[in-house]
């Protein structure tokens, strides 16, 4: 029981890294050969590069290991690749303008401007899909799963703030 309580730190001194031709990531480490992990943050919104777990790519999704610190830990190819993976995994479009918010039926359908274009998705008005993250930091998750960011509530418009009191 004990063993499976410990943690493992992966580091470029016990772990080995390849991309796969498909873009996926196999490690080694502690001589067995894991192929397509998956590297999870457990510190999403504050620590984006510490602690990630690496675990399996099964329904289990038993860890392998923890790398503390990506940037430190791991150089060249093998952290590039890691963050390849992370970016996709967390990518999340950032909210440059509101263009319209529409209510019906239970839910609000969002027509906006990101960074990456436009988007237009819907979540439940009556959940919690804003993830209030200061007094000016929202994460907005929608129906699907995917996350849009509002880094500053303060620089919408006053009119596209409006639209958003309903939520917050």
């Amino acid at each position: 029981m004990e063993k499976e309580l410990e943690i493992i730190f992966l580091n470029s001194k016990n772990t080995e890294v390849e991309k796969t031709g498909g873009g996926f990531l196999n490690i080694k480490t502690g001589g067995v050969k894991y192929e397509n992990v998956q590297l999870v943050r457990t510190f999403p919104f504050s620590g984006e590069d510490q602690y990630i777990s690496v675990r399996t790519a099964d329904e289990e999704a038993r860890e392998i290991g923890m790398i503390e610190d990506l940037a430190r830990d791991f150089q060249g190819n093998a952290r590039a690749y890691m963050q390849e993976q992370l970016e996709i995994r967390y990518f999340t479009p950032v909210i440059k303008k509101i263009n319209s918010i529409r209510e019906e039926g239970g839910s609000s359908y969002f027509d906006v401007e990101t960074d990456a274009g436009r988007s237009r998705f819907v979540i439940r008005t009556n959940e919690n899909a804003f993830i209030k993250l200061s007094e000016t930091r929202v994460i907005i998750e929608d129906l699907e799963g995917n996350r849009y960011e509002i880094p500053d509530l303060n620089k919408l418009t006053a009119r596209e703030r409006k639209k958003l009191d309903i939520f917050l």
